[in-house]
């Protein structure tokens, strides 16, 4: 899940309004919030405690994602939200795998940050593996730090020693014309997930079509994700997103 501020939240009442409607007492909505690439190319990114920054260095790029992580902190703890904050621990049991019977239980906290990039080649490694230094070096309980690849994205097997706390794959069925059939690229992402502890994401999109599925509406692409995540029990065993 993920927060997307498209204008000024004024008033934090009306989400407090809806998540009485939504959420149980003993339930707070997990807020995920995107980290921006910092994109090598920004030469001249900007300046963090009076510093300019050059995003082709690894140390600046990681000091501009630093920056970001506490700025979001503050500004959502501004927002004085009943329901999500930071700081406010919340379990729940979450079945990663069933090759993963030490991960069956999860705590995480009621915010966490998402990795944009959806694939992570090598030369990236140490950026990511610092930024989730950083995000869990902040005051306990820290926020969760998760990755949602696409079909085997580069780094997919990786995504533990990168320093993410959960990670889910795209199966990409709703967006590409694999040359796998429905049946064989489900039963390859639900093995894939099932070894490397890995959740599944549930894709629907509602511009892109993939010309593989009958009628190419989203409610076919839907059809095939439910009769997949039934067939090898993604409802129950795995997160989702």
């Amino acid at each position: 899940m993920q927060l997307i501020k498209t204008q000024p939240v004024s008033q934090p009442e009306t989400v407090n309004s809806a998540n009485e409607a939504s959420v149980s007492p003993k339930q707070s909505p997990v807020v995920v919030i995107t980290i921006p690439y910092p994109d090598p190319r920004a030469t001249n990114w900007g300046t963090v405690k009076g510093r300019p920054l050059n995003l082709s260095k690894l140390a600046d790029q990681v000091a501009a994602v630093s920056w970001f992580v506490d700025y979001t902190i503050k500004q959502i703890a501004s927002l004085n939200l009943q329901q999500a904050k930071f700081g406010e621990a919340h379990c729940s049991l979450i079945h990663l795998s069933t090759y993963r019977p030490c991960l069956t239980a999860f705590c995480y906290p009621a915010v966490g940050f998402y990795w944009f990039n959806e694939d992570i080649p090598k030369p990236t490694y140490p950026l990511v593996q610092k930024v989730s230094k950083y995000i869990h070096g902040l005051p306990k309980p820290t926020p969760i730090f998760m990755w949602i690849p696409y079909y085997q994205a580069a780094g997919w097997s990786d995504w533990e020693s990168l320093g993410f706390d959960v990670a889910t794959m795209q199966p990409n069925w709703a967006f590409h014309n694999h040359t796998l059939s429905e049946k064989d690229l489900f039963a390859h992402v639900a093995n894939d997930t099932s070894c490397a502890g890995m959740g599944v994401e549930m894709e629907m999109p509602l511009a892109v079509r993939n010309p593989q599925i009958p009628n190419l509406s989203w409610r076919s692409s839907f059809d095939s994700y439910a009769a997949a995540s039934e067939q090898y029990e993604w409802g129950q065993k795995t997160l989702r997103t």
